[in-house]
């Protein structure tokens, strides 16, 4: 998934053969109709993970002659001591309607001396592969030899913790149908250095991820100066003589926008109850953020499942922080789920004697999760100890991303609810990849629901910015400063992501913060630019206002025909029941809901989504 970056944006088709290319390579490559590649970039990794972008030197040219397609330009990617200048081509031609093939090669340099963990190609492998049988051929040198064979493999149907491929050069498997594997194949050769992949959907990504230098290599590595690099990704694609249609496919998000326009989708309900609306929390937002009263009415209002506040032991602020997080709870009327991080498990014994009978604990105090700092886990022996002091079994398993808690020794025995933490922005930052997100959602619930083994299943909290880096915990503590968290495009992912955790089966979602950047208001304080003036109502409040009430009522059976374009849940709320629908797009659509009840005063109605709105239809 690329970054969102200024530069240029081509479409282009030769046979059966069409994707988008801009600044960081390849989007969306399409043969049939089926997605194949969900991207192709180049990537620069800072030594703390962090996505260098690009900026474009200079303007792609593009030449077509005779079905073939050839897209040139150079761009830098530079942030601090990292510059790296290259050139990349793509060339794609087509045989006719059954065969065609792509490439993308990277030539560049380091400008600069500097530390990077990652400068290579990603390849995006799109999530409709989970469960079909792929072939890898060995990487020798980074380059492929043929003589060494191809290797059996599968890609997982289930989440995989860690990486399901390893250094390869080499990648063929059938191209994804509606009921699995559909007609023709692909196959992926990779040139200038070993690769291995990884399933993204553990950070909710819907795809896995092909990379280079593979993670058991020593990283940081250091570029010197004038140091080049030359990397190629050769796409060969077939299909049987006679399939003139489509793949059998799905087509991929990209085209679906784009060959839709202001499209039909159907949106149907029947009236089989299956499952409940999650209780929705908040988190607390950081104490130099102003919460005025006139705020607390209104977030009063959303009748919040529970305010959500981390109490990091490293310290000597966590008394005075517990405190405020037990007072602002009581404030609002719900209890505090408190985050307590610790390095291990002497620290807990103050905390605990706070929270114990006679201390600080009251009825503003609800679940308790530990984690250890430098794993962002629950490890057996914070939970035992946390549970001697004789205070109830704790909650946990990972504070950061799904990652964590798919490779964690989880001590289901010792705890009470079993949660992880949801960011849409780990990997990408453009719209279109945070709203692909919501499709990997229930896919992530489902498999932690199995690793929780029967206890409730809590995500949050959810933000959708990072909150730290799990990876490099030494480094600085990001501040949220998207201003699309006060913008439509959250309300409307916000919607999804109750809709697909909920449908998916969790018991209790934290959504971001009380107040400020990260909130669903503005608060009494200004904010960094893009951002509305103190005292702003944010779009996403308006989700949760509706939502937030509906906790514990009984779902509906609801499904989108386009999942990826329109999501959205049905509730047997009172008097009667209410659909919420969202358009996770930057384009208009209609949608064709069918129930068994009416809605509107017709069984049958057609809605008009304007871009990222989100609308509620049963009031």
């Amino acid at each position: 998934m690329a970054q969102e970056t200024a530069g240029f944006e081509h479409q282009a088709s030769t046979g059966a053969l069409d994707f988008t290319c801009g600044p960081t390579g390849l989007r969306h490559v399409r043969f049939g109709g089926t997605e194949v590649l969900a991207g192709v970039h180049l990537v620069v990794r800072d030594p703390f993970w962090g996505t260098v972008i690009p900026e474009v030197l200079e303007p792609a040219s593009r030449r077509d002659d005779g079905g073939c397609v050839t897209v040139r330009w150079r761009a830098r990617q530079s942030d601090g001591e990292i510059s790296f200048g290259w050139e990349g081509v793509i060339e794609a031609r087509s045989a006719g309607p059954g065969e065609a093939e792509l490439s993308f090669t990277v030539d560049g340099s380091a400008e600069t001396e500097f530390l990077a963990n990652r400068v290579g190609l990603c390849l995006l492998h799109p999530m409709a592969l989970a469960g079909l049988p792929a072939q890898t051929l060995a990487a020798q040198g980074g380059h492929a030899d043929g003589a060494i064979g191809w290797t059996a493999g599968r890609f997982p149907a289930d989440i995989a913790p860690w990486q399901p491929f390893l250094s390869f050069s080499g990648l063929r498997h059938a191209l994804p149908g509606e009921d699995g594997a559909g007609a023709g194949t692909a196959e992926i050769i990779v040139t200038g250095e070993a690769f291995e992949m990884e399933d993204q959907r553990n950070w909710t990504d819907a795809s896995f991820k092909s990379y280079c230098p593979p993670l058991d290599r020593p990283h940081p590595r250091r570029y010197r100066a004038g140091q080049r690099v030359t990397q190629q990704m050769r796409l060969r694609l077939s299909r049987p003589a006679g399939d003139a249609g489509s793949a059998g496919g799905t087509p991929g998000p990209a085209a679906r926008r784009r060959t839709d326009g202001a499209a039909r989708i159907a949106f149907k309900i029947n009236d089989l109850k299956v499952g409940r609306v999650p209780a929705i929390g908040l988190g607390l937002a950081d104490a130099d953020v102003p919460v005025t009263e006139t705020d607390r009415d209104l977030l009063r209002a959303l009748r919040p499942g529970h305010l959500h506040a981390v109490i990091d032991l490293g310290g000597g602020s966590w008394p005075a922080d517990l405190r405020r997080a037990l007072d602002e709870a009581a404030a609002l009327g719900c209890p505090a789920d408190l985050e307590i991080v610790a390095t291990g498990p002497g620290e807990l014994g103050d905390v605990a004697a706070a929270l114990a009978p006679g201390g600080d604990r009251d009825e503003a105090a609800g679940r308790v999760f530990v984690y250890e700092r430098r794993s962002s886990q629950t490890t057996r022996e914070l939970a035992a100890a946390w549970a001697a002091a004789g205070l109830g079994a704790p909650s946990g398993g990972s504070r950061a991303d799904f990652a964590q808690l798919n490779r964690a020794e989880l001590a289901t025995d010792l705890l009470d609810a079993v949660a992880f933490g949801v960011c849409p922005q780990v990997h990408a930052t453009d719209d279109e990849s945070i709203a692909e997100t919501i499709t990997a959602q229930p896919v992530v619930a489902r498999c932690a629901l199995a690793l929780a083994r029967g206890h409730p299943l809590v995500v949050g909290p959810v933000t959708l910015t990072p909150r730290f880096n799990p990876v490099a915990p030494d480094a600085p503590r990001p501040r949220p400063r998207d201003p699309r968290q006060a913008m439509a495009i959250t309300a409307a992912w916000t919607a999804g992501s109750v809709a697909a955790l909920g449908y998916a089966g969790a018991s209790a979602i934290t959504y971001f913060e009380t107040a400020g950047a990260g909130g669903v208001l503005a608060g009494a304080a200004p904010l960094p630019d893009g951002f509305p003036a103190p005292g702003a109502v944010y779009p996403v409040y308006q989700v949760l206002a509706r939502l937030g009430p509906l906790a514990g009522r009984p779902l509906l059976g609801a499904g989108s025909q386009d999942p990826a374009r329109v999501t959205g849940l049905a509730v047997d709320a009172e008097p009667g029941p209410l659909v919420v629908l969202a358009n996770l797009g930057p384009e208009p659509v209609a949608v064709e809901v069918t129930s068994p009840f009416a809605l509107a005063g017709a069984r049958d109605v057609t809605v008009a989504l304007e871009p990222w709105q989100v609308i509620a239809i049963g009031d």
